[in-house]
């Protein structure tokens, strides 16, 4: 059975559909004034460093749909869930608590991808310069918060 979606839970939900739609309202919404050269990649300072044709942005929002689904895939089918520790995965609070870290896990990735896709317009329109030199911190804390704090939590129902 299922573990229960607390209001948490479909909040970060809701987000993570919106993000993800927005993703590709906004990529559409700049398309025609967009130029025929575009950043394509940064560096660990978040300044781009390769840059390629505007059809490459797409890329990005066909990553963040894949994302997405493999993670609520991976919330429904918990199996697939790699974690560092080993757990009884049939306790309803083990359950619940991977839930938990793959709804927030999806909503850190289509935020953090909606930041680079938004970044790659802004930069290629002239309006930013790149991701930021804060981006990459930023991202990796983003990244593992979520997976320290829930490995934490699992630690109870280690076996």
């Amino acid at each position: 059975m299922a573990p229960k979606r607390n209001t948490l839970d479909w909040t970060l939900e809701g987000a993570s559909l919106a993000v993800l739609v927005a993703i590709f309202v906004n990529l559409a919404a700049h398309w025609s004034e967009l130029p025929g050269r575009v950043p394509t990649h940064y560096g660990a300072s978040g300044n781009p460093n390769a840059w390629g044709g505007k059809n490459v942005l797409w890329v990005l929002p066909i990553v963040a749909v894949g994302l997405y689904l493999l993670l609520t895939t991976a919330a429904r089918y918990q199996r697939l869930i790699n974690l560092p520790i080993r757990v009884d995965r049939d306790l309803p609070e083990v359950r619940k608590l991977l839930l938990t870290m793959t709804i927030c896990m999806k909503a850190v990735m289509m935020l953090m991808l909606a930041y680079i896709s938004w970044a790659g317009i802004n930069t290629a329109l002239g309006r930013a310069e790149g991701l930021g030199r804060m981006f990459l911190p930023l991202f990796l804390a983003a990244t593992f918060a979520p997976v320290i704090f829930f490995t934490r939590k699992l630690q109870r129902y280690r076996v």
